[in-house]
């Protein structure tokens, strides 16, 4: 029997709303079958679908990442499989810290639908954070935490934590604390091994009793018995840096100096000889070096700072090549590979305001 095209496009916009139904139902089990029904419903932090009658997707263009479901810099991210994980971060205006703007969320965002955030087990409330994934397993190291109340003067304490999660059990399990407390610092994998390199330590009160630290570490994840290791002494004492890895080798890149002063330098830390070494200077203006953030892929390291340009490293490595701009320029962010050939750049911060965008640099076009 022919069934009539009107009939058919009925049929297929209630699929395809039945079929959101059974999502929300997955995300939001609170919801009651009549509220489901009623209406379509959004679950907060994330993206609606707009549909054409038939049910098919109005755009063929990927749709937008959901925002951060709270505005946030100076956080622990990495990405593992399909999924986009954000841990603690700062939620209040730069320089202005307390108990209630040290994030005590850990998040996951799906990158295949783009829309879902999921609310994980978490840990201690930090900021100043690093996040890093490896062998099916995120690893978190380091922070500060706020221990003053609003209004209070400031009480700011790093810490010495060094966790592993398992994205499976969805546990949390204690690994060998790093043998200093440490923030503002950054780390990267290279082979079986994280690498920490700058940041400060804060032993309570504001930063004017803060040390920038001198020392570079090495985690061993193929033997955790051996603890941390110092590395040579790097020939430089920085805070709010980006760390990358390239061909085997640990890029540090800007920051800033016990001074106050920002920086573009870039010093390359290569295992296999133990030395470092000077590499070329982010291009642009001073303010580059201040909170960028860098990421390798498909064989090619990039950077990016507060004014928006997003660099490459040349195939020589000895100069920085400009590739674009991020259509919000941000600083305090983290730049990440995505699973469609791009870079993500997650949060961070504006004109002293955490932002809650993410967005998609893609990495496919000419030129890039």
């Amino acid at each position: 029997m022919r069934i009539p095209s009107s009939q058919r496009t009925t049929e297929s916009a209630r699929a395809t709303r039945l079929a959101g139904t059974l999502a929300i139902v997955l995300f939001a089990p609170g919801l009651t079958r009549a509220q489901l029904l009623s209406k379509p419903t959004v679950v907060p932090g994330t993206a609606e679908v707009k549909a054409t009658a038939d049910g098919e997707p109005s755009s063929s263009k990927p749709l937008p990442f959901a925002s951060i479901p709270q505005g946030v810099d100076s956080f622990g991210s990495a990405v593992l499989g399909d999924w986009l994980y954000v841990y603690g971060g700062h939620t209040g205006k730069t320089h202005r810290y307390s108990r209630e703007t040290a994030s005590k969320h850990f998040r996951r965002l799906n990158l295949r639908d783009r829309t879902t955030w999921e609310e994980l087990p978490g840990g201690p409330a930090l900021q100043g954070v690093t996040l890093m994934a490896h062998g099916g397993f995120l690893y978190r190291i380091g922070g500060m935490a706020p221990h003053n109340p609003p209004g209070t003067p400031s009480d700011l304490k790093s810490v010495a934590d060094f966790a592993r999660f398992d994205p499976e059990s969805k546990t949390w399990t204690a690994m060998p604390p790093l043998p200093e407390p440490r923030s503002t610092h950054d780390s990267v994998v290279v082979g079986d091994k994280i690498y920490v390199i700058g940041g400060w330590s804060m032993p309570g009160g504001d930063s004017a009793n803060a040390e920038f630290l001198g020392t570079a570490l090495v985690f061993d994840l193929s033997r955790p018995k051996d603890g941390w290791r110092e590395l040579p002494p790097p020939p430089f004492r920085r805070r709010a840096l980006a760390v990358g890895a390239l061909d085997g080798k640990v890029y540090a890149i800007g920051g800033l100096t016990e001074d106050g002063g920002v920086v573009k330098s870039v010093d390359i830390y290569d295992p296999a000889t133990k030395t470092w070494s000077r590499g070329p200077e982010l291009p642009g203006g001073k303010r580059q070096g201040f909170a960028p953030s860098a990421f390798a892929v498909d064989g090619r390291l990039y950077a990016n700072g507060v004014d928006g340009p997003v660099f490459r490293l040349s195939t020589a490595g000895d100069r920085w090549e400009p590739v674009g701009r991020l259509a919000t320029p941000r600083l305090t962010h983290r730049l990440l590979p995505g699973i469609a050939h791009d870079l993500l750049a997650v949060g961070g911060s504006v004109t002293g305001t955490p932002l809650t965008s993410i967005e998609s640099f893609p990495l496919g076009e000419p030129g890039r």
